[in-house]
């Protein structure tokens, strides 16, 4: 830290769990699949708040050598 900087640092927990959660199903769900109640129950909340249809949109634009096949 600079002598300029702020004594505290801010963090927002909801969305610091939220990419904690969204890292640990992107490592767990390759390795064991998406079909546990709880993947599937995230992937779908993620869907919707994470405006999924967009998210695809971005994805499909991607060199083919980029995606998953």
């Amino acid at each position: 830290m600079s002598p300029d900087s702020p004594d505290t640092v801010e963090l927002d927990l909801a969305q610091s769990a939220e990419d904690a959660i969204t890292k640990a199903i992107a490592d767990y769900a390759p390795l064991y699949g998406q079909d546990h109640d709880c993947i599937k129950a995230f992937l779908q909340w993620a869907w919707v708040n994470r405006n999924g249809p967009q998210v695809m949109e971005e994805y499909k634009k991607r060199p083919a050598n980029m995606r998953r096949k």
